[in-house]
């Protein structure tokens, strides 16, 4: 089950859906009554979920998802008692993974609490593949650079530049890419206990 965060500025809707969820098995982390105190507690709870009404005092939902989006990530649902379309474009616009209207089945929420969860993880988990993936191709320019840095400066072959980097950061539990970032740093080759053929100059 999901722990939630529920902004709404009306007591009474909001004291019965915090029964809905909790019935349902949820754990309600965190409370709210405007944009404002919901953003803050969002990123003070870090919930799996976050329901809030469009429309309150003190900072509208929508502007409260821009900014929760921006530095605390967390999928959010909108619960809101208006139907027209310019306020569902701008949910969608501000990040919103669902878009509801009251009355809303509990079954119905229910539902898109789980959907909403399994979304934001596919994306989260695209968006570390991305950063693995940009990583990784910086490492390989960090590398291919200090390579053509030690050829040009001291004579090696690619594979002997090769082999002092990865032999560098073997022995010092780094990546490739810290190793040759050094050695673009530093102008040197890193310093290890190098064998006879890593030595030799030359093809």
């Amino acid at each position: 089950m999901a722990r939630l965060v529920i902004a709404d500025d009306d007591d009474q809707v909001r004291a019965a859906l915090i029964d809905q969820v909790q019935e349902l098995g949820h754990e309600v982390v965190g409370v709210a009554q405007n944009g404002a105190q919901a953003y803050a507690i969002v990123c003070d709870t870090k919930p799996d979920v976050a329901i809030l009404d469009i429309r309150m005092s003190n900072g509208d939902g929508i502007q409260a998802a821009r900014d929760i989006l921006e530095t605390c990530p967390t999928p959010i649902i909108f619960l809101t008692g208006y139907k027209e379309p310019e306020l569902a474009e701008q949910a969608a616009e501000a990040g919103a993974y669902a878009y509801l209207v009251k009355p809303v089945r509990i079954e119905e929420l229910n539902t898109n609490i789980s959907v909403v969860q399994k979304r934001f993880g596919e994306i989260r988990d695209r968006q570390a593949e991305l950063e693995r993936v940009k990583r990784d191709l910086a490492n390989r320019r960090l590398l291919e650079r200090a390579k053509g840095f030690l050829m040009d400066k001291f004579g090696m072959t690619e594979q002997q530049a090769y082999r002092i980097i990865h032999r560098a950061a073997r022995n010092s539990s780094r990546t490739l890419g810290q190793v040759s970032e050094e050695v673009l740093t530093t102008g040197e080759p890193p310093t290890i206990d190098l064998g006879e053929s890593d030595t030799e100059q030359g093809a």
